[in-house]
């Protein structure tokens, strides 16, 4: 952003415009300043001038074009450069604080220099102080001072790209004193990283769906955001949002933003309406994202502290790692249903089937209005598309009246939280979206190929593996296939031909240890030999803890 005084707006019939410079238009007074400006800042970084210096040369620029573009483009070119003081003398523990520390005891001691001569004397004995000489204490004296640094680095940009920067600034700058913002934004184009922002700044906001027709996919989604206070009261931390919010929603191909500019004027402060897209704007604002500085290293952001617990604690109880288990994402897609969308909090993923999570917190009545609205219409598109019921399951802040979401929702998938939000109820229904999940794919599963059939060993995992199905219906397959006669010992299946060999084998074993030794030796897992051999009517008796001791028995 640029400081306040140096806006440049314009304003018509209740409209706030700002003065954009146009950054491709080589003949136009704006791309002739950014030219000159920049050059005095590469000639200055060449001859190592001081910011005083410096900002002179830039200060005779402001008798020809306008002062406030004059010093916008300045103060940022000076964003890009680095200033810092000039060493002088060969001692590191002399600061210029120290020398005038010196010389103003040496002053007081003496008394005021009232002529040349005296002066000379007083910067002399500082000098012999310090180990330096008199021209030296002269000029380090006040080489700290903002005018007197020196310029060390000066990062260069060309006259467009400045004016481009510069547009983006002047906006930012006026949605400082915006107190009612919304955008559009192409559906399923970079909206999450926008609603995002949104969320991680804390700005309730809700979701609605334009131009989307039933004959029509064509749509856009218009976010509006809201505030539990009044809005006035919240000019600055709105203001603030709005211009970090800007740069990100310009990164988008295609954006439209409105919202209510409030200025001071003479007659007192008066609110105008102030509108911008990107297609007016396509040659005023554009690629200017290589300019704002990321955080680095920026980790996921949540809306708060107890979603964020909740976050880890899922994240710890479920391995992402397990393709056949349940994938965590978090806001990863929108939900549409007529004229409102939502964003869940958290989708849980296995196997094709989707459950949706959502939190709701505590917010103001009118806010819990509208997403109880919202979910009512997202049910009923669900339910209406003949597309099943839609999995959603509703965490709801105890202090909030939870019985319209319950009755909409279905008690189960709506439980209450207060400090913080149990894991159990969501893992109690994904448990019994797991048993519909393994009943569907029981029915729909094909035979297995004829390797599968003819091996005298199956993998349980393997096989769940090899054909994306969950581990438990893996025996009820296999045995639907016409592979009769396996035996199934921990997460192994064996043929009746290889389980009657292993009996044989193990005819006249009777240490515990040894049995196991010829299972390993014939390619038995150990994590199956103790289910293998109760499988084989072997009980193993144990005397102590001590595996040597134990023995196998035929019952």
């Amino acid at each position: 952003m640029l400081p306040s005084d140096l806006l440049r707006t314009r304003t018509s019939r209740g409209r706030i415009i700002p003065l954009l410079c146009a950054a491709h238009a080589e003949e136009t007074a704006e791309y002739e300043l950014a030219c000159k400006i920049t050059s005095e800042f590469a000639r200055a970084y060449e001859q190592k001038c001081t910011k005083g210096e410096l900002l002179a040369r830039v200060s005779e620029l402001e008798s020809t074009y306008d002062y406030k573009l004059v010093r916008g483009l300045c103060t940022l070119l000076e964003r890009r450069t680095t200033f810092e003081m000039a060493s002088v003398g060969s001692s590191s523990a002399t600061t210029p604080v120290s020398i005038r520390q010196t010389l103003f005891a040496e002053s007081a001691r003496v008394g005021l220099a009232t002529s040349d001569e005296a002066r000379s004397a007083i910067i002399q004995r500082a000098a012999d102080l310090h180990g330096m000489t008199s021209p030296e204490i002269s000029e380090m004296m006040w080489a700290d001072l903002d005018s007197n640094l020196c310029m060390t680095e000066f990062g260069s940009i060309s006259p467009e790209d400045l004016l481009m920067w510069y547009n983006m600034s002047l906006v930012q700058t006026l949605l400082f004193r915006c107190t009612r913002l919304e955008f559009f934004i192409d559906e399923g184009t970079y909206w999450k990283d926008v609603l995002r922002a949104v969320k991680m700044r804390g700005l309730m906001y809700t979701l609605d769906v334009t131009g989307r027709d039933d004959d029509d996919d064509n749509s856009t989604i218009r976010c509006t955001l809201e505030g539990p206070m009044s809005i006035f009261k919240m000019t600055d931390r709105y203001g603030t949002t709005f211009a970090e919010l800007f740069p990100i929603i310009t990164r988008t191909p295609a954006w439209e933003i409105s919202g209510s500019i409030m200025k001071r004027t003479p007659s007192g402060k008066k609110v105008y309406s102030f509108e911008m897209s990107s297609a007016e704007t396509r040659d005023y604002i554009r690629n200017i994202l290589e300019y704002r500085q990321p955080s680095a290293g920026a980790a996921a952001t949540y809306d708060s502290t107890t979603e964020q617990k909740f976050a880890k604690i899922l994240y710890q109880h479920f391995d992402q790692n397990d393709p056949l288990g349940w994938r965590i994402t978090r806001e990863s897609e929108i939900l549409v249903a007529g004229h409102r969308a939502m964003i869940p909090d958290f989708v849980f993923e296995r196997l094709g089937r989707k459950v949706y999570f959502e939190i709701v917190g505590f917010w103001t009545p009118d806010y819990i209005n509208k997403k109880i609205a919202k979910l009512r219409e997202l049910l009923a598109t669900y339910d209406a598309d003949g597309a099943g019921n839609l999995d959603l399951v509703v965490a709801v802040d105890s202090s909030l009246p939870c019985s319209q979401i319950t009755e909409m929702v279905g008690r189960n998938g709506v439980f209450t939280f207060g400090r913080d939000i149990s894991i159990r109820p969501i893992i109690e229904y994904l448990q019994g979206i797991d048993r519909i999940i393994s009943r569907d794919m029981t029915a729909g599963m094909p035979r297995l190929d004829k390797n599968d059939m003819r091996a005298e060993m199956l993998s349980i995992r393997d096989v769940a593996l090899r054909y994306m199905v969950p581990e438990d219906i893996v025996p009820e397959v296999v045995e639907r296939s016409g592979s009769k006669g396996y035996v199934r010992a921990g997460q192994y299946m064996f043929s009746a031909k290889r389980t009657a060999e292993i009996s044989e084998m193990l005819h006249d074993t009777k240490r515990f240890v040894d049995a196991c030794s010829i299972m390993e030796s014939e390619g038995i897992p150990d994590s199956c030999h103790a289910d293998l051999l109760a499988e084989l009517g072997y009980d193993v008796m144990w005397p102590d803890l001590n595996p040597e001791n134990a023995t196998i028995k035929r019952t």
